[in-house]
């Protein structure tokens, strides 16, 4: 008899079941709240995550709605000032309790521009592992299918696709944290699409400079190379103006595509000029699927910075969305990214960096107070 381990969630105060057995996966990071008449869930049926962000208690529990069981809403806790965000769903702030016992144990989320989820409190609740027959699973099919998402940036009516925009948003965020706030090149081509984004998102903000192409060396020579980085901004000058901050040099990487060799070039580039620098970091996107709790599982690997340098760089995972990744790992075109970056992609950048654990450093902490004011 094939078996498969699940979590359900009980009260705390009676024991009672809470849940559907389900699963757990990564936090979703979808980068962008959704569209006014848009009423998406933000977990797949059959899954649950665990949030340890600052946007509620750490350790809160986020279901899918469907998937909580035997609770009430607290229509008298139900608040009559304007929501954060939306203006048609129940309030914020707790409004769930058990139907057995009438401990408050989470909040429903229900309201137009905001992912439809339940948020149980970890101190109302407790979990219990068990063992579902495969007969009886309520999700023989695959719980981790994010039908929400397509495969391709924009809808079959030629408008662009703002969920699959929203993760490459949320994998963009993720590069320009692990940046460290100096230089930031990005291979030409797969990564054009993210350095396209940044451009837009940054512009008129103190960290619009530090974006630059970084040309491929396929098919160039040596000064036909520096001649295409010297056209997108990028030289050695240009790279020693900050020597206090990390270079950082991002690409896609994962099954059968291998980093840039443009660190190479730039490295002797530099060598020839005198110019020195500092830390360099070495950021490869690489393919996360909803099912895995982990990224493609990319073994530090050792790039080449100069002739000399005998141990090289070791290359950084950087997760996105593995449907956004194929896309872009095919060379496929990406249109829309100026449309969605003015319109969603400031506020859904600013809030995937405001999630990250280290969002108080300096340089980053300025750079989310600016695009919060745009």
């Amino acid at each position: 008899m094939t078996t498969r381990r699940r979590t359900v969630f009980h009260c705390a105060a009676c024991g009672a079941r809470l849940s559907a057995p389900v699963l757990r996966v990564p936090l979703p990071n979808h980068g962008i709240t959704p569209d006014h008449f848009e009423i998406p869930l933000g977990m797949a049926p059959g899954t649950y995550a665990v949030d340890d962000t600052r946007y509620g208690p750490p350790g809160t529990f986020v279901l899918a709605p469907g998937d909580v069981h035997n609770t009430r809403v607290m229509i008298e806790k139900i608040r009559d000032e304007p929501p954060e965000y939306g203006c048609l769903g129940i309030g914020a702030g707790p409004n769930l309790a058990c139907a057995s016992c009438g401990a408050e144990v989470g909040t429903r989320v229900d309201d137009c521009q905001a992912w439809q989820e339940t948020r149980l409190a970890p101190a109302a609740v407790r979990t219990r592992e068990t063992e579902v027959r495969e007969a009886d699973d309520p999700y023989p099919w695959d719980p981790m299918a994010d039908e929400i998402l397509g495969s391709a940036p924009w809808k079959p009516d030629g408008w662009w696709d703002w969920v699959w925009f929203g993760r490459l948003a949320a994998g963009t965020a993720d590069v320009l944290a692990r940046s460290g706030g100096g230089p930031l090149l990005l291979a030409e081509e797969a990564a054009e699409p993210v350095r396209q984004l940044l451009d837009v998102v940054l512009r008129g903000t103190g960290h619009a400079s530090a974006v630059h192409r970084l040309p491929s060396p396929r098919g160039r020579t040596a000064a036909e190379w520096r001649l295409t980085a010297s056209t997108a901004g990028l030289t050695p000058a240009a790279l020693a103006g900050t020597p206090r901050r990390p270079v950082a040099i991002c690409d896609l990487v994962g099954p059968d595509r291998s980093f840039t060799a443009a660190t190479g070039e730039l490295g002797r580039w530099c060598a020839e000029e005198g110019v020195r620098l500092g830390e360099v970091r070495v950021l490869g996107l690489v393919p996360l699927a909803r099912i895995d709790p982990e990224p493609w599982p990319w073994r530090d690997r050792r790039v080449a910075w100069t002739p000399a340098a005998s141990s090289g760089l070791t290359v950084t995972a950087v997760p996105l969305d593995k449907r956004v990744w194929d896309w872009l790992a095919r060379g496929r075109p990406v249109e829309y990214v100026h449309a969605y970056g003015r319109w969603h992609g400031r506020r859904g950048i600013a809030r995937s960096l405001m999630r990250r654990p280290r969002a108080d450093e300096p340089w980053l902490s300025a750079l989310i107070d600016e695009l919060g004011r745009r």
